[in-house]
């Protein structure tokens, strides 16, 4: 009897692997203390604190792999993390840009400028918007020193994230300053919002041909603030 029953067993066996069948998978491993961080952490994302929902989803998956909470992370957190990556990074930009308003020449001023980031290590330039009470509106590179070069028709070529390259009209200030003027300032500071990297080109007096690299994606035209009407 004991061998029938052997035989028998053996005979499923064989017959489930001739079929191809495969053993059911196994069940998700039960773990209360998952579920109670797993309900922080949905805490966490749904109040936008995704600093804290990261570290507490990584924690998940380390200390409780295998579980249904561990495969929810699984499946939420690479979004979270690109959220707070982009927020971040959003953040920096903004932090390039100096907006300030003051008094320059007897008028009131709004400007906002940021800064090159000249891998070359050549000296820093500084983009400027300026809103001016007597002088208006304007767009303008500061280099600082023997300013720049530009023979007419002077005009600086710039590449918006790498697309292939467009000259735009500018003029040196009759004053002598160390700064070269952008002429068509409004359809600058309209393009400028999302753009990652800006390279102008120019000459400086003091160094030659450049290409001065900006990051002006954190531009935000509102809080180059309007002056007040006279």
């Amino acid at each position: 009897m004991i061998a029938l029953s052997r035989t028998l067993a053996v005979a499923l066996l064989l017959a489930v692997a001739a079929c191809g069948g495969k053993p059911p998978p196994a069940a998700p491993r039960v773990d209360p203390r998952a579920a109670q961080v797993l309900a922080t952490y949905r805490e966490l994302v749904g109040a936008n604190s995704l600093e804290f929902a990261i570290t507490v989803g990584r924690e998940i998956q380390r200390n409780h792999p295998g579980t249904p909470a561990a495969a929810e992370v699984a499946a939420t957190l690479p979004e979270i993390e690109a959220r707070f990556a982009a927020g971040n990074q959003a953040k920096r930009l903004a932090a390039l840009w100096d907006c300030q308003t003051s008094v320059q020449s007897g008028g009131a001023q709004s400007a906002a400028s940021i800064f090159s980031i000249d891998p070359s290590g050549a000296a820093q330039v500084r983009f400027i918007f300026r809103r001016h009470a007597e002088w208006g509106r304007s767009a303008y590179l500061f280099a600082g020193g023997g300013g720049f070069l530009c023979p007419e028709p002077c005009s600086l070529l710039m590449r918006f994230d790498g697309a292939p390259g467009t000259r735009w009209k500018a003029h040196l200030p009759e004053t002598g300053e160390p700064a070269i003027f952008i002429d068509d300032d409004v359809a600058l500071a309209a393009k400028l919002p999302g753009t990652q990297r800006l390279e102008i080109e120019a000459v400086l007096r003091d160094q030659g041909p450049v290409t001065m690299v900006f990051e002006p994606g954190g531009f935000v035209p509102a809080k180059w603030v309007e002056l007040p009407k006279p």
